[in-house]
């Protein structure tokens, strides 16, 4: 038994430890969502220039809004698995993909 309370001792100690490390990341702040909601609004505007066939346009709106993107997850520290950067990563690689088949 004097065994085991250092051990549950040290294991809740690390479960804190965990859970306020978890609480420090960066989440994704009304800016961001915001920023990420235009990013989402200039994909489509990308994707109906290449159902327009115009896709010079499209490949040149895509590369912007790409890196655009980029820079906002890299600048703010979003995970790419964070909920409000996953369906604009999805987004962009259907138009991606969607542009290279046309």
């Amino acid at each position: 038994m004097r065994r085991l309370i250092p051990f549950l001792r040290a294991c809740c100690v690390t479960l804190l430890a965990l859970a306020v490390v978890g609480l420090s990341l960066a989440a994704v702040t009304p800016e961001q969502k915001k920023e990420l909601k235009d990013i989402g609004t200039e994909i489509g505007k990308a994707i109906s220039l290449t159902s327009k066939k115009k896709y010079d346009e499209a490949e040149a709106a895509l590369k912007e809004v790409e890196d655009k993107f980029e820079k906002l997850i890299m600048d703010a520290a979003i995970p790419e698995t964070d909920v409000a950067v996953k369906p604009i990563r999805v987004q962009l690689d259907k138009a991606k993909a969607q542009l290279a088949k046309a």
